[in-house]
């Protein structure tokens, strides 16, 4: 049940430290142990993302309290209504008093972003596109929904649903090669229209990897300007490997539909969100040896990387 948390909250000001833009409509309302801010941003200019800060100012004493675990439009946000969703858990006995929100807006890095898990990642433009130039490493969908690990080979057979794995179930991989999910996870109609990449992101499509691979030359010749240049990561010879594009293409192997892992540092592979048939989807594949850009279809059980593009 939605209500008006008055009770804690005797005094509700729209106060917004921001530039060009205009924030309007702002509310708030308790939802369990939750805290949900709901406003309206307007006035964006053309191109560009922002990022909102939330704190709680005291009318009394000016004390200000900086919201932990919040989750929502937050980052990387273009005009247009939003909601910011406060997890306050057992502390809400501490905003007794007069309190008021106050909303920061600022435009947005653009050569980065960050997840719901608080990781932050690179970003580049190749061509008319915005890539993450890192693999993805969140363990929830963007609407803070967990999604399962799994560890077990059997578990991992059988799991028709998302899940995620590091590789060699070895948590040391993640800093470097991200994480590693089954298809079931960035595909919207099999993870419940949940999305794993960060707000204003999404999963490529097969479509939108064709993007990529034709304007830097087509599937023969981009897989080198994909990837990481040396052996440092890359099993020598890291053929062709100029990274050209900045995408900073990483090994970081794989996990096949009977749970065993192979290919780290002999090969990269990346999800797209388009279903091929009721078994595969589409991907893309990056190797030591050759050059190309491989473009192909895989079970969709089987555990890839995945990269994230802007909307």
């Amino acid at each position: 049940m939605k209500y008006l948390i008055s009770s804690f909250f005797l005094l509700f000001l729209s106060v917004v430290r921001v530039s060009a833009q205009t924030l309007t409509n702002i509310d708030f309302f308790a939802e369990g142990k939750k805290v949900i801010i709901t406003y309206d941003l307007a006035d964006c200019e053309p191109g560009e993302f922002y990022d909102v800060t939330l704190n709680f100012v005291e009318q009394s004493t000016l004390k200000v309290t900086v919201p932990k675990t919040i989750s929502g439009d937050i980052k990387k946000i273009t005009c247009g209504s939003k909601r910011i969703v406060w997890d306050i858990g057992t502390d809400l006995s501490s905003l007794s008093g007069r309190f008021y929100p106050e909303l920061e807006v600022k435009k947005a890095d653009k050569n980065s972003v960050t997840d719901i898990d608080g990781n932050t990642y690179k970003t580049v433009q190749i061509g008319t596109q915005v890539w993450m130039a890192e693999n993805l490493k969140t363990a929830k969908y963007n609407d803070g929904t967990r999604i399962p690990n799994i560890t077990d080979n059997t578990q991992w057979t059988n799991i028709t649903t998302g899940a995620w794995c590091y590789n060699d179930n070895n948590a040391a991989k993640n800093a470097k090669y991200g994480k590693l999910y089954n298809w079931y996870a960035v595909n919207p109609t099999t993870n419940g229209n949940k999305n794993v990449c960060p707000t204003g992101w999404h999963v490529p499509t097969d479509a939108e990897w064709t993007v990529l691979t034709d304007y830097l030359g087509g599937e023969i010749v981009a897989g080198g300007k994909l990837k990481e240049v040396g052996t440092a990561n890359w099993i020598s010879p890291n053929t062709d490997a100029t990274n050209i594009s900045l995408f900073t293409g990483l090994p970081g192997g794989y996990r096949h539909n009977d749970g065993y892992y192979s290919s780290i540092g002999s090969n990269g592979s990346w999800w797209s969100s388009t279903e091929d048939n009721t078994l595969a989807a589409w991907y893309r594949y990056l190797g030591y040896s050759i050059g190309n850009a491989h473009r192909g279809n895989d079970d969709k059980k089987n555990g890839l990387s995945v990269r994230c593009l802007r909307d």
